[in-house]
């Protein structure tokens, strides 16, 4: 892969800190252990620069802005009239209302890009300090009802769609069922997002009763599934 965007020295910088923070969990190691396709990248990279844009470093979150508006450029992304790229930007330590308010803007003039975002986002989700998870979940929420439109009506087989929309709720509810930290952000920004289309909401509840069925309703798991609503 090549850079030639002016600031590629920051997209590096970005990427080499990820890996080598990443590095160090085996479990990210075998998550991102995989064959990446020309057409991932877009997705790939966006979800590396909006997670690192709330990193505690200051050079990670610098780079990470830096290569967020490399991506806009590059790709022709609306969003890149509302990102100054500069070395001397200054990028606060909790940008968590830029970060979803930036995603939110690609999800609605970038539906192209729903269903590659989406599942980057749940390959690197292993790879997401307990920190930055919540946050996470804010930025990938706006994507969500993009599903329908972007992705079940663009496939000619519909049973192909609805199964890659399966796919994805599959993984999101592994995550309710994971960790039960995250119900507040899942309530408040997660579900609300999925429930506002019927089409979209019945392949997520279909998903959701499959997965109750396979367990007690004393076992841990049914504790994040009853805390969806």
């Amino acid at each position: 892969m090549y850079f030639t965007s002016p600031k590629k020295a920051d997209v590096l910088q970005t990427i080499r800190g990820a890996k080598a923070k990443y590095g160090k969990d085996t479990r990210a190691h075998k998550a991102y252990e995989r064959l990446i396709r020309p057409q991932d990248v877009p997705g790939t990279l966006l979800n590396l620069a909006l997670t690192n844009l709330s990193s505690s470093d200051h050079m990670l979150r610098l780079s990470s802005y830096n290569l967020l508006g490399a991506l806009c450029k590059a790709f022709k992304f609306s969003a890149s009239m509302n990102l100054m790229c500069n070395k001397d930007v200054s990028v606060p330590m909790d940008p968590s209302h830029f970060i979803v308010k930036v995603s939110k803007q690609l999800a609605s003039s970038e539906p192209q890009l729903t269903f590659d975002f989406l599942t980057e986002f749940f390959v690197g989700w292993e790879t997401f300090t307990e920190e930055q998870k919540p946050l996470s979940l804010a930025y990938m929420a706006p994507w969500l009802p993009g599903l329908r439109t972007a992705v079940l009506a663009n496939e000619p087989d519909a049973e192909k769609g609805k199964e890659k929309i399966a796919a994805l709720f599959r993984k999101l509810i592994d995550v309710a069922m994971s960790d039960h930290s995250l119900a507040y952000t899942l309530e408040q920004a997660v579900w609300p997002a999925i429930y506002q289309d019927e089409t979209i909401l019945d392949i997520f509840l279909e998903e959701l009763m499959r997965a109750a069925s396979g367990f007690g309703f004393s076992e841990e798991p049914m504790e994040g599934l009853s805390a969806i609503r």
